[in-house]
């Protein structure tokens, strides 16, 4: 008897601390930061969500608990699209992918949008993706996609690809919505990640003329160089999220885009020594930077930040 009285004890302490970190930390309601004015009243007056106590599964208490599950796979339904070719000024292209009416019916001209913006290396299939559209859909809302150069099966036409700097792309897709499909009703964006960041950057480059009707921003790294720093904060973030970052970004360029093929004679990107990067700041220092034009990674990520927009 007394030798189960360890287990037990320990089992019990494990089961409290479990408890104590549920019902004191994580049963919180949201942090706001905001100016204090009166469009930020009239919002904040029409989302009460953000002022009730988040709550979440009693196993799931943290966010590396959360991001392993969905890397696990979740039951999200699937989603339908048609998918559309936008070529871009430089001669690169980037797909939409339309979700189609859950009731199979087409969607008016003028018909309330929502732009999605995808993670690093991500895409249309996304689970976060797929499970956004899904409730989006639901409400009544039309749905877009923008695929980045080289993701989702999007072909890559010019050696310029994809960045957390780079805004032109959706701002192109911004301005072709406007013009073709959504001149006149709401048109809404949301990131999610690098997408975040693009997005908020964008809006903050575009100021009072930006098109968009509203814009959410959901795991924004907002701070590029900081965020990396954090990659190699711990062992969990060093061998699990830098690790599986860096497989997912020389899998895109290698394996799953055709992106690799622009560099083959490029005397400035040396292919075996990017193949062989271990960590994402070293893929950036040796692809994303020289494409982009910076003296370092570090340059990069400053630039990029949307904390700066």
């Amino acid at each position: 008897m007394d030798a189960l009285l360890t287990p037990v004890t320990y089992g019990a302490i494990a089961f409290s601390a479990m408890c104590y970190a549920f019902f004191a930390r994580a049963n919180q309601a949201p942090s706001l930061y905001h100016q204090t004015n009166l469009a930020n009243t009239q919002l904040l007056q029409k989302t009460s969500l953000l002022f009730e106590k988040y709550r979440p599964s009693w196993f799931l208490l943290n966010g590396h608990l959360q991001t392993f599950l969905v890397a696990l796979g979740c039951d999200t339904p699937r989603v339908h699209y048609t998918r559309e070719i936008r070529p871009l000024s430089d001669g690169g292209i980037v797909s939409l992918d339309w979700a189609t009416h859950p009731a199979g019916a087409p969607y008016a001209k003028d018909h309330p949008t929502v732009l999605l913006l995808h993670g690093l290396t991500g895409g249309s299939n996304e689970v976060y993706i797929r499970a956004t559209a899904v409730k989006l859909l639901a409400a009544g809302w039309r749905v877009v996609v923008m695929n980045a150069r080289g993701c989702a099966q999007t072909p890559v036409r010019t050696p310029k690809l994809f960045c957390g700097a780079y805004t032109q792309d959706v701002r192109e897709t911004v301005q072709y919505l406007r013009q073709v499909h959504v001149p006149t009703a709401p048109l809404l964006a949301g990131g999610f990640s690098l997408g975040a960041n693009i997005l908020l950057k964008f809006v903050g480059e575009e100021g009072d003329k930006c098109q968009l009707s509203g814009a959410v921003s959901v795991g924004n790294p907002y701070d590029m160089l900081a965020s990396n720093r954090n990659l190699e904060y711990s062992w969990l973030h060093n061998v699990i999220y830098s690790t599986a970052l860096t497989n997912n970004l020389l899998t895109l360029f290698f394996k799953k885009s055709n992106a690799h093929e622009h560099y083959v004679n490029d005397p400035h990107i040396d292919l075996a020594a990017l193949r062989a990067s271990k960590t994402a700041a070293e893929f950036d220092e040796r692809l994303t930077r020289r494409v982009f034009g910076y003296a370092t990674a570090s340059d990069y990520y400053r630039d990029a930040s949307s904390s700066q927009s």
